[in-house]
């Protein structure tokens, strides 16, 4: 091995540890917030329209400021933009916790999805300190790691929120810390305390640095983001069809993942907890599926097809929770819903990739991205209104009739179309 090899590897894996805390504690502090946020926020008021509006905003921010992250870590660095974003979600969690009102929770969740858009950034160290050999794995970490915070996180929120419930006298003994808000000051020290592991173990991984800072580039980006330009008609219309089935089915799988707290909460009386155990052993069934299922199912049957199944299967859930006369019925429904999104979500992915022109890979996969941002932008609250205005049970059966359509159309029209990048 060539000395500027090994001291590249070294450098990955001190490098590594940060990135993956990094990554943690941003999906974490969504993760753990999806059973407790709405059952906080209906303590202050909120309607399941401004439920939905809490989700939505922390998307919003995203969207448009993950392309501005990015373009400023290739001016100041990695690691600048990294602490910066750590300091950012220490104070907006921090924040949160200190919120007694409605718009103070908006403006928290704002605060942190501005902050939380660094994904970008830490896949650029991978990227900075990876050969083409080397990457495919370090990415397999990234997703193992978003994996991990989708399993512990919604669990971790329910007990964190209702330990105060369970433990009176720790109330009473710790009373501005064992609360209803200790889910938000965890995160908060967590963020903390990887600013500090980042500040003296991550050493900057990009060391060519953009000679020039092209703003107007970036105000374009973050002014005209994906579903502009989408609307715009500026794509070609095979893209624009793949573009807008991200729109819809992220759109469902958003409203879900908002409403369904407020749903369990309203019709079973489940609180935090109850429902972060749900959402944990949902996750275990994803992990079980896609780590162990899916790439047996794409060696048997076409990426069309396993596409088009899976969201049926998909379909069939959401249809399955909103007719559930009980609590069983979900844990039965939980390993249905779990292979339906798990094998239909990838391999979309997937063939997507393949109709990407090889020269804009990159950029249309983060138009994807984009996408898949704005349909947890629209479903939260598309979501709320349909819960305050129709039925406890309606994202659940509008998402249904959704993905059924989308299963439809991907099922007779795709695979007549779909044409390999060239």
């Amino acid at each position: 091995m060539k000395s500027g090899d090994s001291e590249q590897v070294r450098r990955y894996h001190l490098a590594l540890p940060c990135v993956l805390l990094t990554i943690l504690i941003d999906f974490l502090g969504l993760s753990i917030l999806i059973p407790v946020l709405p059952i906080y926020a209906k303590t202050l008021g909120a309607s399941r329209t401004e439920i939905g509006i809490l989700f939505a905003v922390y998307a919003l921010a995203q969207l448009f400021f993950i392309p501005a992250w990015g373009a400023l870590s290739d001016r100041i660095g990695r690691r600048p933009v990294i602490l910066i974003s750590l300091v950012g979600i220490f104070c907006a969690f921090s924040f949160l916790a200190a919120s007694d009102t409605l718009l103070c929770l908006v403006l928290a969740r704002l605060l942190g999805g501005l902050f939380a858009a660094n994904i970008s950034t830490a896949q650029a160290i991978i990227t900075d300190l990876t050969s083409p050999e080397m990457r495919s794995k370090a990415m397999g970490w990234v997703g193992a790691t978003i994996g991990l915070a989708f399993v512990i996180g919604p669990a971790l929120g329910g007990i964190l929120a209702t330990l105060h419930e369970n433990n009176p006298q720790l109330e009473a003994s710790f009373p501005l810390l064992v609360n209803a808000k200790l889910p938000f000051l965890f995160v908060a020290f967590l963020a903390g305390a990887n600013f500090l592991f980042t500040f003296f173990f991550l050493k900057e991984s990009h060391t060519q640095r953009a000679q020039t800072f092209d703003v107007k580039f970036l105000l374009r980006r973050i002014l005209l983001p994906s579903p502009v330009r989408l609307a715009l008609g500026r794509y070609p219309a095979q893209i624009k069809v793949f573009l807008t089935l991200f729109l819809i089915l992220h759109s469902s799988l958003g409203a879900m993942e908002a409403m369904f707290t407020p749903y369990l909460n309203g019709r079973f009386g489940m609180n935090e907890r109850h429902v972060g155990m749900t959402l944990a052993y949902i996750g275990v069934c994803m992990i079980v599926v896609q780590g162990g299922l899916l790439g047996r199912i794409t060696r048997r049957f076409s990426e069309v097809k396993i596409v088009a199944i899976g969201l049926f299967v998909f379909a069939f859930s959401l249809l399955g929770i909103a007719l559930a006369p009980s609590t069983r019925w979900l844990f039965g429904l939980g390993p249905v819903l779990a292979l339906g999104q798990g094998i239909a979500y990838p391999v979309f992915l997937s063939l997507y990739s393949k109709t990407c022109f090889a020269t804009k890979t990159g950029e249309m996969l983060g138009d994807s991205y984009s996408m898949q941002t704005t349909g947890r932008i629209l479903g939260p609250l598309l979501g709320g209104l349909a819960v305050d205005y129709i039925d406890l049970r309606a994202p659940f059966l509008i998402g249904s009739i959704l993905v059924t359509g989308c299963a439809l159309w991907i099922y007779h029209h795709l695979a007549r179309t779909i044409t390999p990048a060239t």
